[in-house]
């Protein structure tokens, strides 16, 4: 059955309202705005990570039950006058990791010892570690209690150190969160725009330090694919996303099911590891790795996948098509443009169709949690649009995504995105990596902390 309209569809396109709306508010409009927008953010979005006020009087001994209870840190460790706790990062978080640790410090210093003198902070995503902050807790005390100092002087004194030893998500622990996916195909079809909204509730199970446990249900919205009636014919037996007619129409379906393992073995070295079910169209595994220093523009990476096809027609979400394998290998390069908001990637080699190519993006991160991306696909081979009338050895298109994890109710890492792409083609194709190492270690690269140090303070 498809479903035209729905409640759910009609919360998607509310919380795309609202989300633009809260993004686009600035302090500079006539003092009732102002107030009015207060009362209603009040009610509608989550409150910002509350930061108490420092006490001037250290306490005699740390009470990590508290620290434990008030802030995000876990794992915490006292040694040689340093106290560290583990900090886990989200990807699509509307919150920087210095919101973060601004609240966590404050805490920190008014329940821990006095001869504590250092409180460092060990930002993770499961086995994915940054470098540790550490930052003295007699500079904060300066700027926030006696009014004497300022971000920049804790700047000045932060170490940025290699990890070395702490294991961080050592407990079992469930997570979840929701996106809200409109695929659109705006030019590809004479019937265009084509669209396929869905709802995704991803639940992720972190245990052992190292592995990540994911099992992730889609539920389809609404759609007009039945406009374009040559989705409904194949003109091969081994399609790799000709047939997204047969999984939208499944209506309810198994979107991801997999182990995932991640790991930092060197400094600036990220590893991850997936198996299962990888995507709705694929099963399989594989992973990726990622070269990325702490203060470089420049980071390089790779990916390697072997799959085969889950069959969308058979009634069955575990059906796959053992006749219908595929290999794809790319490297990827990223580079981050100083003091801008943007960042240029390349990936180049084998598509999932064993095509060869490469990619071009282009990212834009205006605010926390927000990715605005524009890329260009091209395959050695030829490829036909949706309606079979002309061939191309492109792709084009665009991709955004913003944080819902603000609004009440929803829990962190929430987003909506609009994925603007053509349907149904096989060539230049790449499968979609539900944890790229990139968007992972972003938020806590030197030029993320810099641009959100001032949190800190604020």
């Amino acid at each position: 059955m498809i479903i035209k309209y729905s409640h759910i569809a009609a919360l998607a396109l509310i919380l795309h309202c609202l989300t633009s709306f809260s993004v686009l508010a600035k302090e500079d409009e006539p003092q009732f705005s102002i107030t009015s927008l207060q009362s209603y953010k009040k009610i509608i979005f989550d409150d910002a990570p509350h930061k108490p006020r420092i006490k001037v009087e250290r306490p005699q001994s740390t009470n990590q039950a508290e620290i434990i209870s008030k802030s995000p840190l876990t794992h915490l460790t006292e040694q040689d006058k340093t106290l560290t706790g583990c900090l886990s990062i989200n990807p699509y978080s509307h919150f920087s990791i210095m919101d973060y640790i601004g609240q966590s410090a404050r805490i920190v210093a008014n329940h821990s010892a006095e001869d504590i003198e250092q409180i460092s902070f060990q930002p993770h995503y499961s086995g994915l570690k940054g470098p540790n902050i550490t930052i003295m807790r007699s500079d904060l005390e300066r700027a926030l209690v006696i009014k004497r100092g300022s971000a920049n002087e804790i700047y000045h004194n932060t170490q940025f150190r290699a990890t070395k030893g702490l294991t961080c998500n050592k407990d079992f622990q469930s997570l979840w969160d929701i996106e809200l996916l409109h695929h659109i195909d705006l030019i590809d079809s004479k019937e265009s725009p084509l669209y396929r909204s869905d709802l995704i509730v991803n639940n992720r199970y972190h245990f052992g330090g190292y592995f990540l446990g994911t099992v992730s249900s889609r539920y389809l919205v609404s759609d007009n694919l039945e406009k374009e009636s040559d989705l409904r014919s194949l003109y091969r037996m081994d399609p790799v996303r000709q047939d997204v007619l047969g999984h939208a129409w499944q209506g309810f379906n198994l979107n991801r099911l997999m182990l995932s393992g991640f790991a930092t073995p060197a400094k600036n070295l990220y590893l991850g590891g997936h198996a299962g079910y990888l995507e709705e169209a694929f099963f399989g595994l594989g992973g990726e790795f990622l070269y990325r220093p702490f203060k470089s523009s420049l980071s390089i990476g790779g990916e390697i996948w072997t799959t085969t096809k889950r069959i969308p027609y058979l009634g069955n979400v575990l059906t796959l098509d053992k006749n219908n394998k595929q290999t794809s290998a790319l490297l990827n390069i990223w580079y981050d443009a100083p003091r801008l908001p943007l960042s240029f990637g390349v990936s180049a080699g084998r598509f999932l169709d064993g095509d060869m190519g490469y990619q071009l993006r282009t990212r834009l991160k205006p605010s926390n949690g927000w990715h605005l991306e524009a890329h260009a696909t091209y395959s050695g081979h030829t490829d036909r649009t949706v309606n079979k009338d002309e061939n191309t050895n492109w792709i084009f298109g665009a991709r955004m995504t913003m944080p819902l994890g603000q609004f009440k109710g929803l829990p962190d890492n929430s987003r909506q995105t609009i994925d603007l792409r053509p349907f149904a083609r096989d060539h230049g194709q790449r499968l979609d990596n539900a944890y790229p190492l990139y968007d992972l270690t972003d938020a806590w690269q030197a030029k993320e902390i810099q641009k959100n140090w001032n949190a800190i303070t604020n």
